[in-house]
Formats: structure tokens, sequence, C-alpha cells
């Protein structure tokens, strides 16, 4: 195995511990044919443009680039996959580091298989607690990926994920808006119904590291337009395909789960129905719910338990997850 590996990382005022930790991390890979491309995607922070040529300096498999103007994650991405010499493409973030096999493990999985993606499994890590999710999918089912995506046995995720460059290039990428939030979903749908091999590592080798202030845990009420708008993207994607009759309760399950996920994270906030009315109708789809989320589908229709969540959600969770944030995350799974 010689195939060159192209490692993208977008860049934006991390900090210099979280963007020092992720290179090392790509950099000290047992797997060595590599090459870095860091993607400035105008950052505002003084400390970035001398970290990155530092880092240039110090590896000749650094390149850096930079955006004109801020332009979102998404675009980062692409201005990476214009400029990456690599046979093979992996996503990561800058505040995301890698175990020192992850390269070697990705590139041998998908080279024994002949696959298109190699989906890695990740760790969650929330400073002293952390979560591993290993990642299985049945290689003799072309839906796999799809179904996995669909029931949340698989994250929506872009990081992790090595995809062979002419996958990319045959099958297109497809551009989230300017700081789209959870554009990487849309992506995944797209790769998952792009007629791909798609397979699983099941060994956890890309960490991702906890940040509050990163821009998926701040979730002002923008994002709440954009993973409305991704919902509706990923219904129009699948019901083109003739398939659809076949995942439709799974697709309908999928839904239900966003609407609760969306209930969760925007602390009670009214949605707008008329993307999940009829799914929320699907019998099948309801059963499947665990206990928790059924229950919260009751509390979304009882005026008076929803006020209650509502008060919980924005005066005691935040003081819970402040001050008790690990016990929190143990308690509820996080």
């Amino acid at each position: 195995m010689n195939d060159l590996i192209s490692v993208i990382i977008p860049v934006y005022n991390a900090s210099a511990e979280q963007l020092t930790r992720a290179v090392n991390s790509v950099l000290c890979q047992t797997y060595t044919n590599i090459e870095l491309l860091l993607v400035d995607d105008k950052s505002t922070k003084s400390h970035i443009a001398p970290l990155l040529d530092n880092f240039k300096q110090r590896d000749s498999r650094v390149k850096i680039f930079a955006n004109e103007e801020n332009s979102g994650v998404s675009m980062t991405r692409k201005k990476g996959i214009d400029n990456a010499n690599g046979d093979y493409i992996l996503f990561m973030d800058n505040d995301d580091s890698l175990t020192n096999n992850c390269v070697e493990l990705l590139i041998g999985r998908a080279k024994d298989t002949n696959a298109d993606i190699v989906v890695g499994s990740i760790i969650f890590n929330y400073g002293e607690y952390r979560k591993e999710y290993s990642y299985t999918l049945r290689e003799d089912n072309p839906y796999a990926y799809l179904t996995a995506l669909l029931n949340d046995n698989i994250r929506g995720t872009l990081w992790g994920n090595l995809i062979k460059k002419a996958a990319i290039q045959n099958s297109g990428f497809p551009v989230a808006a300017k700081n789209a939030f959870d554009n990487d979903i849309y992506v995944c749908f797209h790769f998952a119904c792009g007629n791909l091999k798609i397979v699983a590592l099941e060994t956890p080798i890309l960490i991702y590291n906890f940040s509050y202030s990163s821009y998926s845990h701040s979730r002002p009420l923008k994002c709440l337009e954009d993973l409305y708008l991704c919902g509706r993207q990923i219904e129009n994607l699948l019901k083109s395909k003739s398939y659809f009759k076949n995942i439709k309760d799974d697709f309908a399950y999928y839904m239900i789960c966003s609407f609760i996920g969306k209930f969760n994270m925007f602390n009670g906030a009214e949605l707008d129905m008329s993307l999940y009315g009829e799914y929320l109708k699907n019998k099948e789809a309801v059963k499947r719910l665990s206990r928790n989320k059924k229950l919260m589908l009751i509390v979304y229709d009882n005026t008076l338990l929803r006020s209650i969540y509502v008060l919980y959600a924005r005066q005691v969770k935040p003081v819970l997850k402040k001050n008790f944030y690990r016990i929190y995350l143990k308690l509820t799974g996080s």
C-alpha cells in the first residue's frame, strides 16, 4: 500500500492547543504517505497564520490554503478537495485528533474490500469521560449504510471517513450554504444514494474532542432553519429513489427522531409540522422508538408538560451541564 492520502482540515479560529493536537495526530501516523491540507476559512484570530506557517516549516507534507472570504466549512472542504493530490481523502475537523494508526487501518480496510468509502468508528472525548462508537455494516446489503444512517446506527458525519477521490469526483460534493448547521448529514446521504461501495471500520480511529464553544454546540436559532432545510433536502433526495418504498418506515423513524432531537436541542422550540406531520402518523416507526423518545412526543403534545419541559430546558439544564457536566453525560447517555 503506497497510495497518497490527503487529510483535509478546515481551520477557523481554533485554539493553538486544539489545532496543534489535530496536526500532530496526522503527522505522527504510522502510515506516512500523507499530505495534510490546512484550509483557513478567513480566521480572525491573530495566532492562526503564524501557527499554520510553523506547521508548514516543520513538515513538508503540510500545505496551506486560505479562503479570500469566510465561506463556511462546506466550501472550505471543497477547496481542500480541489487541491488534494491524494488517491483517497480523509476528513477531520480542527478540534479532532486521530489515533496513531488511523490511516493505516482505514487504507488497509479500503484495499481489502475495494471500498469507495470506509466509515471510521469514533471516540467521543468529554475530558475524563470517553464513549466509543463502533460501527458495523453488512457488506452483502447495498443499502446497509443508508439504513444505518436512517436508524442512527452510524452518525452522519464526514470526519473520520476515508473516501476515494475518484468517488467524490464521480458523485459530486454537495456544498452547503455558509455556516449551515449539520451540513455533513446531507453529504452522507448523498454518498449513501450514490451506488458506492461503503464499508465500516469497527476499530475507533478518530477522537471527537468535545468543545462547548464549537459552532455545532452554540446552536443559534438560525441552526433550526438550517436543520429544517437539510431535512427537506434529504426527504426530496430519498423520495426520488425507486427503492424509497422499501425504506419508507426507516425514513419515517429517522424523521421522528430528528423531530424529537430538535425539540430537545432547541429547548422546547415549536417546530414546523409541515415537514414532520405525516411521519409522526407512521405507527410502525413510532413503535420502534425508545421509551424516552415516546415520552418526549407526549411532552410535546401536552401544553402543561411542554411548559414544564421548557422551564427545565432553559433554566435547569444549562446549570446541570455547566456544573455537573461529566455526571450529566453519564446519566443522559449523550
